[in-house]
């Protein structure tokens, strides 16, 4: 989903990765209905990112599983 709200260039949270102020507690993440994976501005937060994916059709995780790259995303097949 789209929003005209959100800043796709978030200075301070660049730099609070950078800096590796999120490493001791990375960001965490839950995304409810994660079909199509997580949405490409959460990514600004990785390396310091933990993600959950939660969605309910098992093919779809599969695929994201299999296409994600972080070891640290993870989609989940279960409702919520």
């Amino acid at each position: 989903m789209s929003t005209p709200r959100i800043n796709y260039n978030p200075l301070v949270t660049k730099y609070l990765v950078q800096a590796g102020i999120l490493h001791a507690s990375p960001f965490v993440l839950v995304d409810v209905g994660a079909s199509g994976g997580i949405e490409q501005y959460w990514r600004v937060f990785e390396p310091c990112l933990t993600a959950f994916g939660f969605e309910p059709l098992i093919k779809e995780c599969e695929r994201l599983n299999r296409l994600e790259q972080s070891s640290t995303i993870r989609y989940l097949p279960y409702f919520v």
